[in-house]
């Protein structure tokens, strides 16, 4: 079984490394990652049902958008 994963963090070390250790596992495939809460909401609203990930790593404390809000306007 596969599992579809979504990063969002701001922090571009955290956010690459985090990438790096994924792509170790056939069993998880990333969707896409974001920089921001505004850019995971953007990339969230671009995927069919079928696409979207099933697991989003979310960092709390972001610019423009925390993880807080952008997990809000998601569930939604």
């Amino acid at each position: 079984m596969e599992f579809r994963i979504a990063i969002a963090e701001d922090n571009a070390v955290n956010r690459n490394t985090f990438m790096q250790k994924l792509s170790l596992s056939s069993k998880l495939r990333l969707i896409f990652s974001a920089n921001n809460g505004n850019e995971c909401l953007e990339q969230l609203k671009g995927l069919f049902h079928t696409e979207m990930p099933q697991v989003i790593f979310m960092d709390l404390k972001m610019p423009e958008m925390d993880g807080i809000e952008t997990i809000r306007i998601a569930k939604s």
